[in-house]
């Protein structure tokens, strides 16, 4: 160990006195640093993805130019000769030069540290993924030292060494990034031998032991040919035997990995693991559960990575099932099962693949199908791994659930409609019923009614409806809109509710005047016609809130789009706005482009609630003295959480969640909103902005010349 110390330092001091290192660093830190910076202001969105996506590019041409001395320039200038006169081993010198190397390239990742540092002032970063993906990025270095540093004992040469080093890094990078364009016979072979099937997962904040052995194989195995091909043992005849046993043992050991594996999830929330509400319904399974996965082995990418993940996910189920859970995978294509396929409702893929001489159309199949006792649920094709556990927790619960909770949205007084999909997916999870207040009663078996956007005014009649409603023990839900606004002419017109208002503020909740303008926003595309030229203008648009702050009880997603909304009081705040919000009281016009944003002296900033909700006993207003059993009464300001012109799927997701706790179903909701939402980047202005990325650009280079400088004036002494 002593020698590979000695041989380990004198590697280093060789790098750090070198200045072609520091220009190496330079550049590496500049390219990563604008990378990093250019899409973040307009993206919104605090993540590291661009920076950790263009790296390994970047890497590609730097290793083999960090490596390509580390045994050439000793063969050419004669100086290996002086080493093997020493008492050092072959495998002392080729370790400590790799971690050398090593070392190298992990000091010039820590100024990239001042990335995430910095960018954590301005957003919500994961942790985790931080974590996952720079040990995913010093793993795939590592592979590629291990082929510098081979390249680099083939030949004398030192430009021959950069070439081959990169000829054979380029095999492992370039499929990665044609894969969709290679022939299908050769997709299953890259996508196991490839670097970004192996190192994508990294990024997502998955930790697989598969890919860390993959990583880990390559260096031990570049390392082992560096030191059957070093000039000491030239001279002994090179054992293949054990050089092919060594290729073969690791080749099992990657194949076993496919199979017996283990996946860290290190995502805040664990979006990728199983949430202890699913682990708890199998659990509790009254009966054996069937599952079914027709997934084909032969599928083009990217659906192989999808194919992939889903057997990994569906084995989990299977484990955390405890024997109730039985799971097997079909092949309708290899094993000729296309027609129990069909007859289960699973819809097969068709791709085209390029033949000998003409496109040929092929099938594949990526569906599950669950089996409960004389019930079955079928996912025809699984379209978004991210919502794989929520999907089948849902049918599961479909399965075992004997009678279906009835919900009531009103009817008759200009209610909000509710898209196709929507209205579908809650049929399947509830008993929906659409009630006009004008003509019928609300069934008295219903568990929460929901008035949705109304935009006319509810008569006495209606009132006393609903109080009766709430006085037998239903749980109802409020989404007002205190104005019409027009998405066209941007035009906002009020709607008074005064026997709305009335029993709210009777039940002690109030919807404020005015609309909740928030400088953390979502951000809308405006086109305007120039002549012929057609602009799209990207604006901050204060009335459409972003908000980030949730209540435990509901479960929120990272962020939901609240269009509109008025502000509310009165019970426990379940959502909010940022403190860099206020409420505009005076709103007639609201164009994008027209809209002036106050100065902080102007107006007072602070968060507003926008969804309050209490579970309490309340008193009639009817009858003295009369009072309800313990209900649940929700507010919200705005209805617009389900409109598709102004909401993203996550404020969709955010009003399931608000059903499902009305509805006092609150399994899934953890489940709908993983994945899903954004951590967005507090408002900067044009000068903040240009100063962060002027501060991410020149900080890290900066310190790296700054250490440079320090030890080259050391020397001086």
């Amino acid at each position: 160990m002593r020698e590979m110390k000695i041989i380990f330092l004198k590697e280093i001091r060789s790098y750090l006195n070198s200045p072609v290192t520091y220009i190496l660093f330079a550049v590496f830190l500049l390219a990563s640093g604008w990378f990093f910076v250019s899409p973040l202001f307009v993206a919104g969105i605090a993540t590291l993805d661009p920076f950790f996506t263009f790296a390994p590019f970047i890497l590609t041409f730097l290793v083999p130019a960090f490596c390509m001395r580390l045994i050439a320039e000793e063969e050419k200038s004669g100086t290996i000769e002086v080493l093997a006169t020493f008492p050092v081993e072959p495998h002392h010198i080729i370790l400590g030069k790799f971690l050398a190397a090593y070392a190298i390239f992990g000091i010039m990742f820590l100024p990239t540290l001042f990335f995430p540092i910095l960018l954590s002032f301005l957003g919500k970063l994961d942790l985790g993924v931080v974590f996952s993906s720079y040990l995913g990025l010093l793993l795939l270095t590592g592979a590629m030292i291990g082929i510098g540093i081979f390249s680099s004992s083939l030949t004398r040469s030192q430009v021959g060494s950069y070439v081959i080093a990169l000829a054979i890094i380029l095999f492992f990078v370039f499929p990665g990034k044609i894969m969709r364009f290679l022939p299908p016979f050769l997709q299953p072979l890259f996508e196991k031998i490839a670097f970004d099937p192996r190192y994508d997962p990294f990024l997502r904040g998955i930790i697989d032991t598969k890919d860390l052995i993959y990583f880990l194989s390559l260096m031990a195995f570049f390392l082992f040919l560096t030191f059957n091909s070093y000039r000491k043992w030239r001279e002994r005849p090179l054992r293949l035997t054990i050089g092919f046993m060594f290729f073969i043992i690791l080749l099992i050991i990657n194949y076993l990995s496919l199979y017996i594996s283990h996946r860290f999830d290190l995502t805040h929330g664990k979006i990728y693991s199983l949430t202890p509400a699913t682990r708890k319904i199998l659990r509790e399974l009254p009966a054996p559960l069937i599952m079914k996965a027709y997934i084909s082995e032969e599928l083009p990418h990217p659906y192989a990575e999808g194919a992939r993940y889903i057997r990994d996910f569906l084995k989990e189920y299977k484990t955390a099932g405890k024997g109730k859970v039985k799971l097997t995978f079909i092949d309708p294509v290899k094993e000729d099962k296309r027609s129990e396929a069909r007859r289960a409702g699973i819809a097969p893929l068709t791709f085209t693949e390029m033949g000998s001489a003409e496109y040929a159309v092929k099938e594949g199949y990526m569906g599950i199908l669950l089996i409960f006792r004389d019930k079955s649920e079928v996912i025809p094709v699984v379209e978004d791994v991210r919502d794989l556990e929520y999907e089948i927790t849902r049918k599961i619960k479909k399965l075992i659930q004997t009678e279906k909770k009835v919900l009531v949205f009103t009817k008759g007084h200009g209610e909000r409609e509710l898209i196709r999909d929507l209205r579908n997916f809650l049929s399947e999870q509830y008993d929906l019923r659409f009630v006009d207040l004008n003509k019928d009663t609300i069934p008295k078996n219903a568990k929460a009614l929901i008035v949705l956007g109304p935009q006319l005014k509810f008569s006495k009649e209606n009132i006393e409806k609903i109080e009766d409603f709430i006085m037998h023990g239903g749980n109802c839900g409020f989404f007002i809109d205190r104005y019409r606004v027009t998405t066209q002419g941007f035009s906002a017109q009020p709607l008074p509710h005064p026997m709305l208002d009335s029993l709210l503020e009777h039940y002690g909740f109030k919807i404020g005047k005015g609309l909740v303008f928030d400088l953390e926003c979502q951000t809308v595309g405006y086109r305007s016609d120039q002549g012929r030229i057609a602009i799209v203008n990207y604006i901050n648009y204060p009335p459409l809130v972003l908000c980030t702050r949730f209540s435990s009880k509901v479960k929120g997603p990272e962020s939901a789009v609240f269009p509109f909304v008025s502000p509310v009081e009165g019970g426990e705040v379940l959502a909010s706005s940022s403190p860099k919000s206020w409420v505009e009281e005076n709103v007639y016009f609201l164009h994008p482009l027209y809209m002036r944003l106050p100065k902080w002296k102007e107006k007072e900033h602070k968060s507003y609630p926008l969804v309050v909700a209490r579970t309490d006993t309340f008193h009639t207003w009817k009858k003295e003295g009369a009072k309800s059993p313990p209900v649940r009464i929700l507010v919200c300001g705005t209805s617009r959480l389900v409109d598709p012109e102004t909401s993203p799927v996550s404020s969709f997701r955010f009003f399931l969640n608000l059903v499902d706790y009305l509805m006092e179903d609150q399994e899934l909701m953890a489940m709908r909103s993983k994945g899903f939402g954004i951590h967005p980047l507090k408002p900067l202005g044009k000068t903040g902005r240009l100063l962060f990325k002027v501060i991410n650009l020149i900080l890290p280079t900066l310190s790296i010349a700054g250490y440079g400088l320090f030890r080259w004036k050391r020397r001086m002494r």
